[in-house]
């Protein structure tokens, strides 16, 4: 390496021929360390593995930390380089959401009704596992765009930041949301704000929403009670459970607006309506569970 500072690229792996492909044999990343924990022989959460591997680090030894899926591709050959010219107080991914606030207002039964939009930043080329289905999700941005939260196919923290928050992962997030609240967790206590690095990268998944999905929005919604975020799939936070319940009102309204064919509905099924109603199904989910 020709600079001072290393890459660690840390992973919780069952599939090792899909980890072979997209790390070992990967010309662009195989000359960093790779970590890979073998979830066959004892299925651990996401967010544990994460944890182990920070408590057993020896953080005299600085370095970038991609914690990242065994199906997440780096097609980037100078990713070193561009790593090097970022802040370390910060939190990268090279795809995430923002929610503007009451950006979106309706007026439906003598009421006004308002609503966050939540933004999709970044971009990364989406496959089935197989390699087929390629599609590109997002746009990219020349400068690095402010996000409340990262997708957790890639997060990428700078080992300094972490030691000097004792920064972990929330391990009762088993394998949803626990970096989406490793970013918000940063900003609620430490003020650090996460960002989209553009950088040239594929996921091999598309990727589903469970019920154990749900369960855990209700979790955070709990965890934040008085936050609005977006995640990937959903607004998170107490103050999004209200609103969630407000979609109730609106959907005559929009099944009224439908019939007419109005275009702008895509985007406010898109960035609205679908994310709080996310929030809704977390509810469901935690009253299946009392």
């Amino acid at each position: 390496m020709t600079s001072n500072h290393q890459i660690v690229f840390i992973s919780a792996v069952l599939n090792y021929e899909m980890y072979g492909q997209c790390f070992l044999q990967n010309s662009c990343i195989n000359q960093f360390e790779l970590i890979s924990f073998n979830n066959n022989e004892q299925n651990l959460s996401v967010s544990q593995r994460y944890n182990q591997f920070l408590n057993s680090y020896n953080f005299s030894r600085e370095a970038w930390f991609v914690f990242c899926h065994e199906d997440f591709l780096v097609n980037e050959t100078d990713l070193e380089i561009k790593l090097n010219t970022l802040d370390k107080n910060s939190i990268y991914g090279p795809i995430g959401s923002r929610a503007e606030k009451n950006k979106f207002t309706v007026s439906f039964n003598n009421k006004n009704h308002e609503f966050p939009l939540k933004y999709l930043c970044g971009k990364i080329v989406q496959r089935n596992k197989d390699g087929s289905g390629k599609k590109i999700i997002g746009t990219i941005s020349a400068s690095l765009d402010r996000v409340d939260t990262l997708d957790c196919c890639c997060l990428i923290v700078h080992s300094s930041l972490i030691q000097r928050h004792g920064l972990r992962f929330d391990e009762k997030l088993s394998f949803d949301l626990y970096v989406e609240d490793f970013c918000i967790n940063a900003k609620e206590n430490y003020a650090i704000q996460s960002f989209v690095f553009p950088f040239n990268c594929e996921h091999w998944s598309s990727g589903n929403i469970t019920e154990r999905y749900y369960q855990n929005l209700g979790y955070l919604n709990q965890k934040y009670p008085n936050a609005l975020y977006a995640g990937s799939c959903s607004f998170i936070g107490g103050k999004t459970v209200e609103l969630a319940k407000k979609t109730a009102d609106l959907l005559p309204f929009i099944y009224a607006c439908n019939r007419f064919g109005l275009v702008y509905l895509i985007n406010l099924a898109l960035k609205v309506l679908w994310p709080l109603l996310n929030n809704l199904f977390s509810l469901t989910a935690k009253n299946r569970n009392k």
